[in-house]
């Protein structure tokens, strides 16, 4: 052990060993913390407002209207903030591992953590509303950042998704009204839930290929999830 220390104490006189000072361990540790922890809220943030768009749009729901469901989901998913999260999980992840000893053992262990985080985290901010509130916000003031975005996500649905209210019916036709107009519904082969009948009156999410201007091949249809209901109101009240 003092033939250690000599050696060491030898080292740091000739200059082999570059001592730094205590600050530079406390700054460096500081950015390692504030880095994790805003890529942990940022990650939290857009993956949480990934699933208030999917549900918003009405995307969330349309793999249960079977494989075409499922790939019309796949294809029209906003990749764009689904690649902006997957940065802030990589940055998560590899600052976490910064602060663990044998991290290469680890890693996996690391990395589902992060991952549960982010999910756990997203989970709660949608559970609690907050982006509802936010949006509310931006309705009333301008907010740099925040107002483009939510705007672009308000009373928007992909081509392929129509939300209106049942006007009239036979057994195979439908004809709902929303804002943009009235259609013509063949739901003779589309999808729906188990058990569910529409009736006049009611709002329903069509999903389905538009012939013309105003029919609509249904592949499913279903009640107006509750989201869009609140879109709905929401216009109602414009």
């Amino acid at each position: 052990m003092t033939h250690l220390k000599d050696n060491l104490l030898a080292s740091i006189k000739a200059g082999k060993i570059d001592m730094k000072p205590k600050w530079h361990f406390v700054l460096k540790s500081l950015f390692y913390v504030s880095g994790l922890l805003l890529s942990v809220l940022l990650g939290m943030y857009f993956f949480s407002f990934i699933l208030f768009m999917l549900r918003e749009s009405g995307l969330w729901w349309t793999p249960g209207f079977g494989f075409a469901g499922l790939v019309f989901f796949v294809i029209m998913s906003p990749w764009l903030l689904i690649a902006i999260t997957l940065v802030f999980l990589v940055t998560v992840y590899l600052l976490a591992r910064h602060f663990g000893h044998n991290y290469r053992h680890r890693a996996t262990y690391t990395l589902i953590g992060v991952v549960l985080l982010v999910i756990g985290g997203a989970s709660l901010i949608e559970y609690l509303a907050v982006h509802n509130r936010i949006r509310e916000l931006t309705d009333s003031r301008h907010i740099p950042g925040l107002s483009p975005l939510y705007r672009e996500s308000k009373y928007k649905h992909p081509s392929g998704i129509t939300p209106g209210r049942i006007t009239a019916m036979t057994d195979n036709i439908l004809q709902i009204s929303n804002r943009e107009g009235t259609y013509i519904v063949l739901i003779e082969d589309a999808k729906r839930p188990v058990t569910y009948t529409p009736t006049i009156g009611e709002h329903i999410m069509v999903f389905g290929t538009l012939i013309g201007t105003s029919t609509i091949k249904a592949k499913g249809i279903r009640p107006l999830p509750p989201p869009m209901e609140r879109q709905l109101e929401g216009l109602n009240r414009r």
